[in-house]
């Protein structure tokens, strides 16, 4: 696992290194999960500390709010081809987006037909 998180790191180093800043920000609402995503920290920040979710600065988070957030960044290509396009760190929002889904999940209940009773999904081992 420390292999993996290095990897991590060194993706997030990557990516920053090729990506500017940009003026854009992107509000998705996905139904279960609401993507906000920022063009610039100082924007972002201070959007967070305003929601009240928190007084510190973040990277990116997963609030279980109804619906989810994620919060994260959308920057734009530095310089080459694709140069002004915007794109999001994939394995950031991808890590926030496994958290959502643990919260959707940890939510989610189904009745059992037999009992009646509403059942966790960490009860079922095949489905």
């Amino acid at each position: 696992m420390k292999l993996l998180g290095l990897l991590f790191n060194d993706y997030a180093a990557a990516f920053s290194d090729r990506v500017r800043e940009t003026s854009r920000d992107l509000d998705i609402d996905a139904g279960l999960i609401r993507f906000r995503l920022f063009g610039d920290d100082d924007r972002k920040n201070a959007a967070w500390k305003a929601s009240g979710y928190g007084k510190d600065d973040i990277y990116c988070s997963a609030v279980s709010s109804n619906p989810i957030e994620i919060w994260g960044d959308v920057r734009e290509v530095a310089a080459g081809e694709h140069e002004g396009q915007l794109v999001i760190n994939k394995l950031s929002v991808g890590h926030e987006l496994i958290h959502a889904l643990r919260i959707i999940l940890a939510n989610w209940s189904l009745a059992n037909e037999d009992e009646g009773e509403p059942m966790s999904p960490d009860k079922y081992t095949e489905i």
